[in-house]
């Protein structure tokens, strides 16, 4: 059902489909030259790390910034894109509206999660390999309002685009500034409550470290843990993810994929640390926090601290930088005992920057915090995308009206 006064067309109806060309490989270059144009590719959309260009007259297809474009293949398949302009290549399909569709108006008809599931079913159906069904694409409804209403909804909607937008901004520059103040107080360059040159420094293996620091090895100032699952006991089976740490793998997978017999795994209790030892090298390294007890697989590797001079979460911020993930790559391709895992002997040889317990504390406080912040401002992206998501179906299905 939609309003009287809209057309009940579908996208055959009104959008022109054009697929993409290129020319042969041997005519690829990847620095721009005189007479050469830029060959867009879907990859494209998201970096220009692989930039391609080719010669003009070989060129067939042409887009331009503001053209809708639709990524043939997947995965993802359906990509509505836009943004770049150039030659596109033949994985890529231009949507071309008629007469009398607004060009934003078609882009938003072309973004809805109905029309996406539709797609996604028949590409599941043939395991994505033909890509897009375009039959089933054109025969998909797309009731089309008067002109000056399209131009409105398609302004309304784009304004819901730019908050989103402004919201990943700015959850993108919160975690910049607390990757950037992780990085100083967890190496002590810069100290809370303290001047910047009021304190002096002293050089270990991995940089320097404030002089009133102590720099232990990691096996100093804890112990493994290998108690083994032997009785069989029902605890949730926990993996690790190199973002977040532990996470329930039933909840995480939303499948199992570990074994029925579980009495080889590793008991790992609340507030100790664990980590594959063939995946260590990626940042996979956990603070278990989840349940009083949780089990993983036997290639893990657990450990707890000796929590009269360790603070686990200042430990966990440390273990899961940049630098420390460099370090465990480094140490994974030294090792000796078994090439491609990083076992205790070698990970516990490991040292750490380690200032007085109090400061840790304010340190492990102060990352939090910052951490709090960006988790409210994805909390509120997520919602922002909701409510767009569902004023979208609604408006473009003429359920809601905008005034003209």
């Amino acid at each position: 059902m939609i309003p009287k006064d809209w057309s009940n067309t579908t996208i055959n109806d009104n959008i022109t489909f054009s697929g993409g060309a290129q020319p042969p490989r041997n005519v690829f270059k990847f620095e721009p030259e005189e007479g050469h144009i830029r060959l867009i590719q879907i990859r494209d959309y998201k970096s220009n790390k692989h930039a391609t260009y080719v010669p003009k007259d070989l060129a067939k297809k042409f887009c331009s910034t503001d053209d809708v474009m639709i990524g043939r293949y997947g995965p993802p398949i359906f990509q509505i894109l836009r943004g770049i302009a150039g030659a596109y290549n033949v994985a890529l399909i231009k949507a071309i509206p008629h007469d009398g569709v607004n060009k934003e108006f078609m882009y938003y008809s072309l973004k809805r999660s109905s029309l996406l599931r539709v797609i996604e079913s028949f590409s599941q159906r043939t395991s994505g390999q033909t890509g897009i069904e375009m039959d089933a694409l054109k025969a998909y409804p797309m009731p089309l309002p008067p002109p000056a209403e399209q131009k409105k909804i398609a302004k309304v909607l784009s304004v819901w685009d730019k908050a989103i937008a402004i919201k990943e901004a700015l959850i993108g520059i919160n975690k910049k500034q607390k990757k950037a103040l992780a990085q100083q107080l967890l190496t002590g360059q810069k100290r809370l409550g303290l001047k910047t040159g009021s304190f002096s420094f002293f050089e270990t293996r991995y940089g320097k470290i404030p002089k009133d620091w102590k720099y232990p090895a990691i096996r100093e100032v804890s112990e493994q843990i290998s108690k083994k699952n032997s009785e069989q006991n029902n605890y949730p089976v926990l993996s690790c993810s190199k973002y977040v740490g532990f996470v329930d793998s039933l909840k995480y997978f939303n499948k199992k994929v570990f074994s029925d017999d579980t009495s080889g795994y590793r008991i790992i209790p609340k507030g100790c640390f664990g980590f594959p030892s063939n995946h260590i090298e990626e940042g996979s390294i956990g603070l278990q926090k989840l349940y009083e007890f949780g089990i993983v697989s036997p290639i893990y590797v657990v450990f707890k601290t000796n929590d009269k001079i360790i603070d686990n979460d200042f430990l966990f911020a440390l273990l899961k930088t940049e630098h420390y993930r460099q370090i465990f790559s480094a140490s994974t391709n030294a090792s000796v005992d078994r090439r491609g895992s990083l076992r205790w002997k070698d990970f516990s040889a490991i040292h750490i920057p380690l200032p007085p317990i109090d400061e840790q504390r304010r340190i492990s406080s102060v990352l939090s915090n910052a951490g709090i912040e960006i988790e409210l401002l994805e909390k509120q992206l997520v919602d922002l995308k909701q409510e767009k998501k569902a004023l979208m179906q609604q408006l473009l299905t003429g359920k809601r009206r905008v005034q003209i």
